[in-house]
């Protein structure tokens, strides 16, 4: 088996940690590239749709949604507090993985105390496509979906054939099973599949029926290893075709995917669906009230023409976002909750100081994760000591704000914001980016729709 430190050269060096190419060190996403599959191809499963269509109407039942990405799951059977976890997660993009089943576990405890009509999951349920993690995921959510609570999930790029499924035990890590798209059909057939009204096998895209007239476009790129953050053409033409059909039906639609529709930021076009113009275009052309996506990690949305993206941040990722979607026939309205982990595990009787401390322990982490992989960047820059000093005070308050979607409060250091404006230097540009996005809350959003 290889050890951690094997793993971890191999992670660096075809991530953000390379020092060539050093805009690229600071995206977002340390785990986003896809992998080669190692996964044998499983039986088929055929789905039988067994629901009943709703008979009512969003005027007559508006609908409650909670709506959360990028859990990134881990079963605990998999890791331990170890040398390899802690070596992982300290090199990692700030997520708190190694307290992964504790903060989905107060998270879906909300969710049930909510009382939501619909859970929406998009993308990235499980840290690497580990089976393990997809099989506990799914037998956690299956209480919500038997409590009547309508649970849509779809796989994003790291859940469908990984070859970076581990475990993390001691000092090892070592290879777990994984999933293909059948195994994922498989598992989450109980929780999602076996509801939905129609259904695109080749990419696991899927129809949900909501309301007598509205259904959700559940747009799957992440199935298929060949065309991974993409659509075939047949998928297109299958999601144009049920878009169609229900227009003529008077329907309206909530579309899901994992990659972003829109440009949430100029830098991240590489991330976003590769058919972003075409699906967006057809969205435009029917009633779609909004798609919700993540894979990005920051909470964030765009209005472009009619269509509105949600981006939604990590669960794992401070402040441990998840939104709350209030919809009816006139209105959507969007605000993001956090988790309140401390809350839940004092509840619980627990003494781990982490937990019962969540809100600025998980910040914390975030904020030393990113800067330590910009004191890496910025070795080769040729910034004094001094000014190295200014523009790290910064970049943490500049990156921890721009994930959390809050304002930037250029006075917390005023030279060290001066110097990213000013400066040539390559990864620079990654910093302005965020800088010169619209400065607003992209915690809360709300939209009118038509008559």
């Amino acid at each position: 088996m290889p050890s951690s430190k094997k793993i971890l050269k191999k992670t660096l060096k075809s991530s953000f940690l390379k020092k060539k190419g050093v805009l690229l060190a600071l995206l977002p996403l340390l785990f986003s590239c896809s992998s080669p599959s190692v996964s044998s191809s499983s039986v088929p499963f055929t789905l039988s749709f067994s629901g009943t269509y709703p008979q009512t109407n969003l005027s007559e039942s508006p609908l409650k949604i909670i709506v959360a990405s990028d859990l990134h799951y881990l079963a605990p059977e998999l890791h331990d507090q170890g040398a390899a976890m802690t070596n992982m997660v300290e090199h990692a993009d700030g997520k708190v993985s190694q307290y992964g089943e504790e903060v989905l576990e107060a998270f879906l405890s909300e969710v049930e105390a909510a009382k939501p009509d619909a859970l929406f999951l998009t993308g990235d349920l499980s840290f690497n496509g580990e089976k393990l993690s997809h099989e506990h995921l799914a037998e956690k959510l299956l209480p919500l979906e038997e409590k009547g609570i309508a649970v849509l999930v779809l796989p994003g790029n790291h859940d469908i054939d990984s070859s970076a499924a581990y475990f993390y035990r001691d000092d090892v890590v070592g290879a777990s099973d994984n999933v293909d798209k059948n195994s994922f059909l498989r598992i989450y057939a109980p929780v999602t599949y076996e509801k939905i009204s129609s259904f695109d096998p080749d990419s696991l895209s899927y129809v949900y029926p909501l309301r007598k007239d509205l259904r959700v476009l559940s747009l799957s790129a992440d199935a298929d290893e060949e065309n991974r953050g993409g659509l075939s053409d047949a998928s297109l033409l299958w999601a144009k075709s049920e878009m169609e059909k229900g227009d003529a039906a008077g329907v309206k639609w909530i579309t899901l995917s994992h990659e972003s529709l829109l440009k949430q930021n100029p830098l991240f076009t590489s991330f976003s669906l590769k058919n972003a113009s075409s699906v967006a275009e057809l969205y435009r052309q029917h009633q779609c009230l909004a798609n919700f996506s993540g894979h990005l990690h920051i909470q964030h949305f765009v209005e472009e023409d009619t269509l509105s993206d949600i981006c939604s941040s990590s669960l794992l990722v401070s402040p441990s976002h998840y939104g709350v979607v209030e919809l009816d026939q006139d209105a959507l309205q969007y605000h993001t909750e956090n988790v309140d982990v401390a809350g839940y595990w004092k509840k619980k009787g627990s003494s781990n100081s982490d937990l019962l401390n969540y809100a600025s322990f998980a910040e914390d982490f975030f904020r030393q994760s990113n800067q330590r992989r910009m004191v890496i960047s910025l070795e080769d820059s040729p910034y004094s000591s001094e000014e190295k000093d200014l523009l790290l005070k910064s970049y943490g308050e500049i990156n921890y704000r721009y994930f959390a979607g809050e304002k930037t409060d250029e006075s917390y250091c005023p030279d060290g914001f001066k110097l990213w404006r000013d400066s040539t230097w390559g990864s620079s540009s990654y910093v302005r980016s965020m800088l010169d996005v619209d400065q607003k809350d992209y915690n809360s959003y709300q939209k009118s729709f038509g008559k």
